[in-house]
């Protein structure tokens, strides 16, 4: 891993990459955890490293999770005390000052997870003072059981699979040091990578989206925002100590998820019928108009409002997370000022333990509402200078339900724990939803993303080149800036959607009208939507997921750079596609069709795509521009994968060059299989352009 350092005034320590990771085994239920760090100096000048000394850097680990709308912080280690630099070259090209009591400008070092879950090595947080990075030269060890002392300790059921499907997991480390809080740097030194759990609770950079990287510089609360951007998330800096960072969603109970109550495929009075039923309720009054808010549409939110009418409006849930970077004061109170805190239920509230000999107590912050407040407030610092806060490398949970909705929420204030200036501080709810607007686009790449579109407005255009059933539009609509990995097919999809979706691929900048979409889809997955599209690495693209006629609901995003070839060798494997041109690579493919030979040498080597066209029409198949003699056959794909020959519908050999094309009748949602093939074996790269002309 290398790159390019901006040059920065001063030492500046930052967690270039997380580049191992060790699961020590477990004690008494809790499961213990290390990662390796890879350390850059980003600054211009030489940063100490001097062992034995209050001049080297400490090195914290944090392991999070984010699952069901919540992120939490699972547990945390003690502090590595650094001992020697190696000053590498991983992070451009290194001015070595030929110490190791130096790391120097643009150069490198890496501690392992070994290293580093070490307990010799391992010294309490306590000591250190996160801002000025001030710490002692000598340290205490951790006690507690050796398998798990002082190292990242989770409860084994907050790792277990089975117990936490669809949870994320995020790992981060930490340097502090106290030349670089000199020269104010200290604010980019915690990095994050997400990590993924197997059966034995081992944790890897490898999952079902691929292999994750590192996200340098930032801390992982930051990352819950990158993985569902409703979340908002912000920092905010305490005046004369650190920062801290404020994150919120907000997510709509008790109504319907899709406007389609019915399930007939439109919007309509039937709809509100249905729930008034659902609820013992009858209204033929306020059934005069399907539209009640008067905003031209049957959506959602007549839904809502005709609940409301009947005493049966619809609630949120609300999650905050406080995340504590490196205010050494740290934080014992969190108020937020709301309308009515009489109507709030479910209160929670979540912080995480200090272990292995640390001398604060644990966490039990109190909720005690005002009639405009919600409080949740710990043990002040007059009364138990140890008590369980919210310290430096901390993130704590706050949550409740109201009938309430977040345009009705105020500011967030914060007590100080520590005494050293003023005691209380106000904080900006964040921004939620930020993507709703294309320029404001979420950034991702390759891999799996949280989308709501519950409170989404419309700004792109209709799209009459997508040929969708009904009309044009795409309503409710967020935004994705996907940064493509490679040069290869991209494959998109939320074919999982709790409503009936859209989405749409353009360039690197926002549609000013229509007629400008690379690819796009309606149903390619049930209700739910899929695409691809073919991306040079490197360029970006922005992806617009929204919905039909209004509907608006929940989703998982999965991107993925895919060179087609290995994973639909099969026949039943075949890859679901539409229009559009994708890229792919037969090399080393497998022969499972019949050995075809009406149409010149038998067909060898193959690959499968599965097409299904929306209309009646002519549909054309071309592999022109492929890199290998190819063969092209068209099955039924009603009738299943084909087992003997002679059952193809159209082939070709060589329609232009050594490369292949077809055309032929297609009907309106009838599956067509398309089997690429090779001349008498050839395989390779290539190109195939599926195009429909409707009759």
């Amino acid at each position: 891993m290398a790159c390019t350092v901006p040059a920065i005034a001063g030492p500046d320590v930052v967690v270039f990459d997380i580049y191992n990771l060790a699961n020590w085994g477990s004690s008494s239920g809790t499961v213990a955890y290390t990662i390796g760090t890879e350390s850059c100096n980003f600054g211009d000048t030489d940063l100490n490293w001097i062992a034995g000394t209050p001049d080297v850097p400490v090195i914290g680990q944090n392991m999070y999770r984010i699952k069901d709308g919540r992120m939490e912080q699972l547990g945390q280690s003690w502090l590595k005390w650094a001992f020697a630099s190696l000053n590498q070259d991983e992070c451009g090209n290194c001015d070595d000052p030929g110490t190791g009591s130096l790391l120097g400008p643009n150069c490198s070092d890496p501690y392992s997870a070994g290293l580093n879950g070490s307990q010799s090595g391992l010294g309490p947080k306590s000591v250190v003072n996160p801002h000025t990075g001030f710490h002692p030269g000598s340290h205490a060890t951790p006690s507690g059981p050796s398998t798990i002392a002082g190292r990242i300790q989770v409860d084994s059921n907050d790792m277990d699979p089975g117990q936490n499907a669809g949870a994320i997991y995020l790992v981060e480390g930490q340097y502090v040091t106290p030349d670089d809080a000199a020269s104010g740097n200290q604010n980019n030194n915690a990095s994050y990578r997400e990590v993924f759990v197997d059966g034995s609770l081992d944790i890897s950079f490898n999952g079902g989206s691929g292999t994750s990287s590192t996200v340098v510089g930032k801390p992982a609360i930051e990352g819950w925002q990158s993985y569902d951007p409703s979340v908002g998330v912000e920092p905010f800096d305490v005046p004369g100590d650190g920062r801290g960072y404020i994150g919120w969603t907000a997510t709509r109970t008790g109504v319907p998820v899709t406007a389609d109550v019915d399930g007939d495929g439109d919007v309509t009075l039937s709809d509100l019928a249905v729930v008034l039923a659902n609820f013992g309720l009858t209204g033929t009054a306020v059934l005069a108009d399907g539209d009640v808010t008067g905003d031209g549409n049957v959506d959602l939110s007549d839904l809502a409002d005709v609940l409301a009418q009947f005493g049966q409006g619809s609630s949120w849930r609300y999650e905050f997370a406080l995340h504590n970077l490196n205010v050494h004061r740290s934080f014992v109170a969190f108020e937020l000022t709301v309308p009515d805190s009489s109507v709030i239920t479910d209160d929670y509230f979540k912080g995480v333990p200090y272990h292995s000999g640390e001398p604060y107590a644990n966490p039990n912050w109190r909720y005690l509402p005002s009639p405009t407040t919600a409080l949740w407030i710990g043990t002040a610092y007059s009364s138990d200078q140890n008590a369980g806060v919210c310290r430096w490398g901390n993130l704590y949970n706050f949550g409740f339900t109201a009938p309430f909705g977040p345009d009705q929420l105020g500011d967030i204030k914060l007590s100080l724990f520590m005494p050293g200036g003023d005691d209380t501080l106000i904080v900006p709810l964040p921004e939620r939803n930020a993507n709703d607007n294309c320029a404001k686009a979420a950034p991702i790449t390759n891999g799996s993303y949280t989308v709501s579109t519950l409170e989404a407005t419309t700004d792109g255009p209709s799209e009459a080149s997508c040929s969708f059933a009904g009309n044009d539009d795409i309503t409710n609509d967020v935004w994705y800036r996907y940064t493509a990995p490679c040069d290869a097919t991209v494959l998109v999809d939320v074919c999982d959607a709790d409503f009936d979706s859209r989405i749409a691929v353009y360039g690197t900048n926002c549609p000013a009208g229509p007629g400008t979409v690379l690819a796009c889809d309606d149903d390619g997955c049930g209700s739910g939507s899929s695409t691809s599209f073919v991306a040079t690495s490197g360029s970006e693209y922005l992806i617009r997921v929204g919905g039909r006629d209004g509907a608006f609901g929940s989703a998982t995003l999965n991107v993925v750079c895919d060179i087609l070839g290995a994973s639909n060798d099969n026949c039943v494997n075949a890859y679901v596609t539409g229009e559009g041109v994708l890229t792919y690579d037969s090399t080393g493919a497998n022969t499972d069709g019949p050995l075809e030979t009406g149409c010149g040498s038998p067909a060898r080597a193959d690959i499968w795509f599965s097409y299904t066209p929306t209309c009646d029409g002519t549909a054309t198949v071309s592999l022109c521009g492929s890199a290998y003699d190819t063969m092209l056959l068209i099955y039924d794909g009603g009738a299943g994968c084909p087992v003997s020959t002679g059952t193809y519908l159209a082939c070709n050999d060589d329609f232009c060059g050594l490369d292949s094309q077809v055309s032929f009748s297609a009907t309106n949602g009838t599956e067509y299989l398309i089997r690429v093939a090779g001349y008498n074996g050839s395989d390779g790269e290539g190109v195939i352009d599926i195009s429909m002309a409707c009759d």
